[in-house]
This record gives C-alpha cells, sequence and structure tokens, in this order.
C-alpha cells in the first residue's frame, strides 16, 4: 500500500543521516554568494535527487523494506523534499530476454504502425541473435545496407532502451510508443504481473481483458490478495515473475522550499559479491511527462 505521510527521522535515522550528509555537502555551495540564484538553486536540487536515490536504495536494501512501503515516501532535507516512487524493473518487458510472441503482442498493444508486429519481434530477434540469419520479416546486416543506413544490427544485447530507435523500419513515433514498457534491466525475462502497467499485460499472449483488470485492481495489494488472484491465472504462468526481482526504477522528485522542482530516474540493483552496498545501473534526469512508472 503505499504511503503517502512524510517519513520521520525517528523511524527512519539512516534518512536522517542522508539529509545531515546532503545539507553539508549543499553547505560547501554557500560560500560562493556571487553564483547566481537559479545556479545555488540547481545544485540544491541535485542535493536532494541524490540524496533520494540514496535513501531509496538504503530502504530496499540494507533495511530491506517492500518496494510497496518505499512507493510514495516523501523525506524531509533541509533544504526541501524528495518524493519517491518505486516499481519493480520486471513491470517492464526486456528486449534481450522477451520472446518474440511476447515482443509481437506488445507491438499490438501499444499500436505500432511503422511495421507489422511479427516483423518488429522479428528484427528485435534479429538485433540481438549472434548470428548474420535473418529470420522471416526480421532484418540483418545486408538489409541495412541496402536500405542505405551507417550501422547494422550488433548481433549482441541491446545496452539500453535506446539502441531500439535503431531498429529497420521502426518509426520515431512506435519508439516512443514503446519506450514506457521496455527494458533492458529485467534479468528475468518474465513480467511482475502486480508491476505492469496495462499496456504490458496486454502483450501477455491469450490474456483477457477481464483477467487484466484484476491484475490492476491488485497492485499494491497484500501478498494474500495477489497470491489468490494469481491462483486465478495460471494458465499465464510461462510469462509471470511470483516474486521481486530485486531491480526498481525510482523517480525521485525533489522540490525545494521556494518551490523550484526538478525529477530524476534511477534503476538500483541490489549488492552482489564485487559490490557490498546497491548500484545504480541507470540514471537520467527525464522531463516530467517522460516518466511512466506505474500503470
Amino acid at each position: 500500500m503505499r504511503n503517502d505521510g512524510y517519513v520521520t527521522l525517528a523511524v527512519l535515522l539512516m534518512v536522517g543521516l542522508l539529509a545531515a550528509l546532503v545539507s553539508s555537502l549543499l553547505a560547501l555551495a554557500r560560500p560562493a554568494v556571487d553564483l547566481a540564484r537559479i545556479g545555488a538553486d540547481d545544485l540544491r536540487l541535485d542535493g536532494l535527487l541524490q540524496g533520494g536515490v540514496t535513501a531509496a536504495g538504503y530502504l530496499l536494501y540494507a533495511a530491506a523494506h517492500d518496494a510497496n512501503a518505499v512507493d510514495g515516501m516523501t523525506l524531509r532535507f533541509d533544504e526541501g523534499t524528495a518524493r519517491l516512487a518505486v516499481i519493480d524493473e520486471s513491470g517492464r518487458i526486456d528486449l534481450n530476454r522477451a520472446d518474440t510472441e511476447l515482443l509481437s503482442e506488445l507491438f499490438t498493444a501499444v499500436r505500432g504502425t511503422s511495421l507489422s508486429p511479427k516483423s518488429f519481434a522479428a528484427r528485435v530477434a534479429d538485433w540481438r541473435d549472434r548470428d548474420e540469419e535473418t529470420t522471416e520479416q526480421g532484418a540483418e546486416g545486408e538489409d541495412y545496407t541496402s536500405a542505405g543506413v551507417n550501422y547494422v544490427p550488433s548481433n549482441g544485447s541491446f545496452r539500453s532502451v535506446e539502441e531500439m530507435r535503431l531498429i529497420l523500419g521502426l518509426s520515431a513515433q512506435d519508439f516512443e510508443r514503446l519506450k514506457p514498457f521496455v527494458t533492458v534491466f529485467n534479468l528475468s525475462g518474465m513480467v511482475d504481473p502486480f508491476s505492469a502497467a496495462p499496456t504490458v499485460l496486454r502483450a501477455i499472449p491469450d490474456i483477457g481483458q477481464n483477467d487484466i483488470r484484476k491484475l490492476v485492481e491488485a497492485h499494491g495489494a497484500p501478498p494474500q490478495v495477489r497470491e489468490q488472484v494469481l491462483e486465478q491465472l495460471e494458465n499465464y504462468s510461462d510469462y509471470f515473475l511470483f516474486e521481486p526481482s530485486g531491480v526498481y526504477r525510482v523517480r525521485i522528485e525533489a522540490e525545494l522550499a521556494g518551490g523550484r522542482f526538478e525529477i530524476a530516474e534511477a534503476v538500483l540493483t541490489g549488492p552482489s559479491e564485487e559490490r557490498p552496498d546497491h548500484g545504480i545501473l541507470s540514471w537520467s534526469r527525464p522531463a516530467a511527462g517522460e516518466l511512466r512508472l506505474g500503470p
């Protein structure tokens, strides 16, 4: 369940420490009084965004809070507030791991027009596979060369969602339609039905509208409610992930006391053998209208 209240320092001591750290860092900028006000505010906003993502990482991994509990938290710092929105990255379809049927259905779900659904899926598959054998309705290096573009498929994994722009024949409009629903960080290749947007759920082969409604209504519900819903939807078990993936997309909305506002988005992953703390897989500062975390 979402938590729209303020997080108290007594409950989250770590957040208090982070607030002190952020305030100390920001204090270093204050002697530079010759800076324009807008520049000083930019530094403060940067500090709030960094403090927010660090706090999110601590809460999700070190403190092992459920993502639903962190989603909607508002952290108070001396300079302003940082509001967190959190969603499991497995709510998106992975370009490197999804099968062609799932990719084809997603293209249909977003109402793509520049390619046929089967062609889109085949060209994604040809881009990421390691051979030069063209899949039916797909495209390999020779097709790109014949089309007059100055690049060919990487024959390897997509390194970012932006790389999908290069798929032969995919229009800029269709890229923008697909972008909010795909990722390269969903390592399971499965879909978390309680994090996925309705558009992603519509990409599940043969899923019914009534089943989509049940899943959307169960977003943020207690675990026992989710289990009951999943028991009714066993037909889709080949595509559904039944536990958190451990990779989360976090939106941080920073606001200064004076009202200036900034947004950042990060994809976080947990500690590993090589890294004792959480890691940041992706960090961006998109415009507010570009963010579509949830349903």
